[in-house]
């Protein structure tokens, strides 16, 4: 099989999630969660719900079913609303409970705002509520049923400045015509590469992989070196981006994040993480009921309005100037 070298790389840099772990406490049990700043929901798999919450009650979801950014798509169960205990912090979090999660909990942009986190990269800590609490991030490899080891096959030379396609086998071995999305999670003694996240097919357990060396030396990987992990993908969850039910297909997960915005509200600061999380979901189920202007206030032929004005005349008055700002208000149409 052939090499492909290409000068000019254009490929998108992702760095391997398994190192934006935290420990968190979930009823009495402790629980690795991703940090993961693509996501826009925060979830739950259902093993680890009920493992960790033997009694709790599922609520059912307004929606169905979701899809991730890699192609895959993930029935939704239901959702909870749950204590998570950080470092003796406790926050208030609904979870959308997923029956097949590559980790148990994933913490998303929806923990993230609500509770004011950001990630600091040069001490490698997440900050909760604006430095309340720092939390180490760990590096934690996930191993379920979808993951799989992928590694070099034969001894590879990467030229400096360039990007190559080589060969590579799986750990697991998929079926032929399979479809798994390869992301990057090299060797320990593998420096200064950089591999893309891509959705590949397998054929007798091999696929090509895609690398890239950014540097100005030539760097060498030996056989059998791992280069990346494997998952395997839901070939319904993918669907080309002009598909006229693309739509259709599409969830809209992250329903209350701009309800404050649309309406032009701003939400007492003094109220806790999970009181503006419970007045802003109430916003939004009741969106239809608030007017952010003139234009949504409608109209209905349901019921007539007649004024009396009894004896009193017409009254009239003569043509005057407007000033700029009247004129401005009695021209605008809706």
């Amino acid at each position: 099989m052939s090499n492909s070298v290409y000068p000019d790389p254009s490929l998108a840099l992702i760095a391997p999630l398994s190192k934006n772990i935290i420990h968190l406490q979930l009823g009495n049990k402790t629980v690795d969660s991703l940090v993961d700043t693509g996501a826009s929901i925060s979830c739950i798999s259902l093993k680890c719900l009920q493992k960790c919450l033997k009694n709790i009650k599922i609520q059912k979801s307004t929606q169905s079913g979701i899809f991730t950014a890699c192609g895959m798509s993930y029935p939704i169960l239901g959702k909870v609303d749950v204590e998570l205990n950080i470092d003796d912090l406790i926050i208030y979090q609904e979870l959308t409970v997923l029956e097949n999660l590559t980790f148990n909990i994933i913490l998303g942009i929806d923990f993230l705002k609500a509770n004011k986190a950001h990630i600091n990269f040069e001490n490698n800590t997440l900050a909760i509520q604006e430095n309340l609490l720092n939390v180490p991030l760990n590096n934690i490899e996930t191993i379920n049923e979808h993951y799989a080891h992928v590694k070099t096959i034969a001894v590879e030379v990467i030229p400096p400045h360039c990007e190559m396609i080589i060969p590579v086998r799986l750990s697991v071995r998929h079926r032929n015509n399979s479809t798994v999305i390869l992301e990057p999670n090299f060797s320990n003694d593998i420096k200064n590469l950089v591999g893309s996240k891509v959705v590949v097919n397998v054929q007798n357990g091999k696929a090509l992989y895609r690398i890239l060396n950014p540097t100005g030396l030539s760097i060498t990987l030996y056989r059998n070196k791992k280069v990346a992990k494997a998952f395997e993908v839901d070939k319904n969850g993918i669907f080309a981006l002009n598909d006229n039910n693309s739509k259709e297909k599409s969830i809209k997960v992250n329903k209350y994040q701009n309800v404050e915005k649309e309406l032009g509200i701003k939400i007492n600061e003094n109220l806790n993480a999970n009181q503006r999380k419970q007045l802003t979901e109430l916003l939004s189920r009741n969106r239809n009921v608030f007017a952010k202007d003139i234009t949504e206030l409608g109209k209905t032929s349901y019921h007539y309005h007649r004024i009396d004005t009894g004896n009193a005349p017409p009254v009239q008055s003569m043509p005057y100037r407007q000033t700029p700002q009247m004129r401005q208000e009695t021209e605008k149409t809706y």
